[in-house]
């Protein structure tokens, strides 16, 4: 899900739109931050030896993930994009078995 840029509004006193100008010059980069441009899927069950596909639906390609919380010491790796529907979903492969949680964006 995309973050929402702030909306300015017309201000007639100076140090006020000024003061909106600052705000908004700030929160740009954050916005525009692309690790923070992603969402959380929990519980996710990784099995060493076969591929795992992961449904995100950020209506675009994962550009990368971070495991976020983890049950067993893991590495997940992407395997391959899904020339299926790689808006959609990430293949991961792992070693060993876990369920993770992941923060993709």
């Amino acid at each position: 899900m995309a973050l929402k840029e702030l909306k300015k509004i017309g201000i007639q006193d100076y140090a006020t739109s000024r003061l909106q100008e600052n705000v908004a010059d700030f929160l740009l980069q954050i916005t525009k931050n692309p690790i923070l441009d992603g969402l959380l899927v929990e519980n996710v069950r990784l099995v060493f030896g076969s591929k795992t596909s992961v449904s995100h639906g950020l209506g675009r390609k994962v550009r990368g993930f971070v495991i976020v919380y983890k049950n067993n010491a893991v590495e997940a790796w992407a395997e391959e994009v899904d020339q299926t529907l790689p808006k959609a979903n990430l293949i991961l492969s792992t070693s060993p078995d876990a369920t993770v949680s992941l923060w993709l964006f």
